[in-house]
């Protein structure tokens, strides 16, 4: 018997995310995929149910943040969003490079609730730290005015990363969260180290108060 490492990908269908050995989706006729791009279909399949703003027993809309995401709900003091957060780099994590969404914290965790429909949340028992950098710009091949803050301090390694990371001129803020098992890093435009630190205090608070 064939075994089952093809997933249909396709949004919107019936047998999206769940596993086949068929080349072709027996619902949408949709050709299905295999390796990374399968597994990122089965888990978003998984996350749906919580993505869309559903809630698990006994989560409060505040927990991580949910309210904010949704707009038009009243801003809740220890709540905030960091929009048009895109992800550069993850380890232990099924969030590929280059995907966006808004990064928000709440009473309870951070969440990342990507632009097509995944959530991933983080207790604040399980966040590290919170890191977030300023300042990356790249010139004459390299980048410079590197500089962070709100957390651990990155050396020639991370530099390294960031000459890597674009082939572009580009002015911009870097977040990185680190978990006790995972870590994701994210750039965004919406603000500068000093503005993030602020839009991110609650979190910011919550994390440090730990150390």
């Amino acid at each position: 018997m064939a075994s089952r490492q093809r997933v249909c990908g396709r949004a919107g269908c019936s047998l999206q995310g769940g596993w086949t050995e068929l080349d072709v989706c027996q619902a949408c006729g949709f050709p299905t995929r295999q390796g990374e791009e399968a597994q990122y279909a089965a888990q978003k399949r998984q996350l749906l149910s919580t993505a869309g703003g559903g809630l698990e027993p006994g989560e409060l809309p505040t927990s991580y943040g949910l309210v904010l995401r949704q707009g038009g709900v009243p801003s809740h003091p220890d709540c905030a969003k960091v929009e048009a957060c895109t992800v550069v780099r993850s380890i232990r994590l099924l969030l590929r490079n280059n995907a966006s969404g808004t990064l928000t914290c709440g009473t309870e965790g951070m969440a990342f609730w990507t632009d097509d429909g995944l959530s991933f949340r983080w207790p604040y028992e399980q966040v590290v730290s919170i890191s977030i950098g300023s300042g990356a710009t790249r010139a004459n091949g390299g980048f410079a005015g590197i500089s962070f803050g709100f957390g651990a301090v990155f050396g020639e390694q991370f530099e390294g990363f960031l000459n890597r990371m674009t082939t572009q001129t580009a002015a911009h803020s870097l977040i990185n969260l680190v978990m006790q098992d995972s870590s994701v890093m994210f750039r965004t435009l919406s603000g500068s180290q000093q503005k993030l630190g602020l839009d991110l205090a609650p979190a910011l608070r919550r994390v440090g108060a730990r150390g």
